[in-house]
Parts: C-alpha cells; sequence; structure tokens
C-alpha cells in the first residue's frame, strides 16, 4: 500500500475514534497533502508526455515508462 494511502486511514480512523474536531482538522490537511501530491505526480506525466521520444531517451526514460515515474513521484515521502 501506498505510504501516503496507509497514513491517511490511519488518520481517518483516529478521527472516528477520538471524535475531536482537531482531528477532523488533521484529516483533512492530510487529504489535503494527498491531492497535492497526486497533482504533482500528474503534472509531470503530463510534462514527461509532451516530450520527444528523444527527450525521453536522454533522461533514460521510453514512452512506456511514464507511468511508472509518475506512479514513484506519487508515493515518494513528503
Amino acid at each position: 500500500m501506498a505510504p501516503w494511502l496507509s497514513k491517511l486511514q490511519a488518520n481517518t480512523g483516529d478521527c472516528a475514534r477520538a471524535g475531536e474536531r482537531g482531528g477532523v482538522f488533521h484529516m483533512l490537511h492530510d487529504l489535503l497533502a494527498v491531492c497535492r501530491q497526486s497533482l504533482a505526480a500528474a503534472d509531470h506525466y503530463e510534462e514527461l508526455k509532451s516530450m520527444s521520444d528523444a527527450a525521453l531517451a536522454e533522461k533514460g526514460l521510453a514512452r512506456q515508462d511514464l507511468a511508472r515515474v509518475a506512479f514513484d513521484r506519487l508515493t515518494e515521502e513528503d
């Protein structure tokens, strides 16, 4: 499981058990962090997708690697 997803699931359970407003804000903060990380991965994919095959090869990438590279960006720790 992706580190960001397990962290979000753990915080969701903590909020439900605690029933505290602060816990909800913490969960919302984590959710927004996941959204920010997802947008960064999508932007990175779009940037790479627009590059020529030659430019990708200079970076050591092939077109079929783009999804993996974007997913790796998504699963990086902050």
